[in-house]
């Protein structure tokens, strides 16, 4: 049972969290797959025994008993499974080899290239797991430092809609913007409804259109008119200084769904100048690759009392029919525009990104 708790560990940290049923088949394949290759055996040197699922939840249920991994949620699809501090602590025991001396030079070369080349540091169980998989520091630099296409992609597309849709200078070097991205999720009877938008908080604020441009169309998204057509990308209320940049922000978000519902989303947000490199901020904290001590984070206005849980969000009752308030507290971290990861889903970007991808390959 020991040979497989590693592998179990380690796709929990990959993965981050996973119902106990998706763990114990991600468990069982990649047993098999190991045992069809002895070679990718033999380098991980894990030698997993998990032949079942019978097995596989055993060894759940051990993990969970050991403390090395916690229910966070249950919902119909099963139990919601995360490491807990002691489940990330025998990943870095095993990872770092009980933190041996090897891995202490390793880890100070890591930060020394990143810090050199003006890249912020990833987790320091990813550092571990570098180390562990023999990764060499020449190939985590291009790894780290070499702006992929997704980075030039997510950069230039938040540049575009500043300058020509917004109207507003491009950034210099020592600018921070806060990029809002107002996003809903409706409750299932009523996707396919019109929603309306107004935001209190701001001396002005533009002409916000709201659509659903996902797959799922309980989530509607606001963004900027351009013609007739919606960025879905948000907009970008502050763009200032350090000095002048506010530490704090209360805005008040009324979404009007069939003008019948309405809720009111209280948001209290603080701004944490806590990376040294990065210029972002945004209400949809993602990243194209983790950063230590920056969590990500998605703030959507949702009357589902799982999104709630998650959001740490409160709500109040005002009318049991029609009307809601939401009250929550974030604290957002300034990050790199090019590091953040927020997919485009309207036609508009669409549009957009085939132009883009054509002027790439000139």
């Amino acid at each position: 049972m020991k040979q497989s708790l590693i592998p179990m560990l380690s796709t929990l940290e990959m993965f981050k969290n996973l119902t106990d049923h998706k763990l114990s088949e991600n468990l069982v394949n990649r047993a098999k797959g190991q045992r069809n290759n002895t070679k990718s055996s033999s380098k991980n040197g894990s030698n997993d025994t998990i032949r079942n699922i019978e097995e596989a939840e055993e060894l759940i249920d051990h993990a969970l008993l050991e403390n090395m991994i916690a229910v966070v949620e249950i919902t119909d699809d099963g139990r919601v499974l995360q490491l807990t501090p002691e489940g990330q602590l025998t990943l870095a025991i095993y990872w770092t080899e009980n933190f041996s001396d090897s891995y202490k030079v390793f880890a100070a070369e890591f930060e020394s290239m990143m810090i050199e080349n003006n890249q912020l540091l990833p987790p320091k169980l990813q550092v571990m797991k570098h180390y562990h998989t023999k990764v060499e520091i020449t190939a985590l630099k291009d790894f780290y430092t070499t702006r992929s296409t997704a980075q030039n992609l997510n950069s230039d597309f938040h540049q575009h809609v500043i300058r020509e849709v917004a109207g507003l200078p491009a950034l210099a070097c020592d600018d921070y913007v806060f990029h809002f991205a107002p996003i809903l999720f409706a409750p299932v009877d009523l996707r396919g409804c019109k929603v309306t938008l107004e935001i209190d908080g701001f001396n002005a604020v533009p002409e916000l259109l709201v659509t659903s441009p996902y797959t799922n169309k309980r989530y509607y998204v606001s963004g900027l008119r351009n013609g007739r057509r919606n960025t879905a990308h948000g907009f970008y209320p502050i763009i200032a200084k350090k000095e002048t940049f506010p530490l704090h922000k209360d805005i008040v978000l009324h979404w009007k769904i069939d003008n019948e519902i309405r809720i009111d989303h209280v948001l209290e947000l603080d701004f944490n100048f806590g990376n040294p490199l990065g210029q972002l901020f945004s209400t949809q904290q993602l990243f194209t690759r983790s950063i230590a001590g920056t969590p990500s984070l998605s703030v959507i206005t949702s009357l589902e009392m799982k999104k709630i849980h998650e959001s740490q969000a409160r709500v109040i009752t005002h009318d049991i029919f029609n009307h809601f308030k939401i009250q929550q507290s974030v604290t957002l971290t300034n990050f790199p525009i090019e590091l953040h990861h927020f997919i485009g889903a309207s036609k508009y970007y669409s549009t957009w990104y085939s132009q883009w991808r054509g002027t790439e390959k000139e």
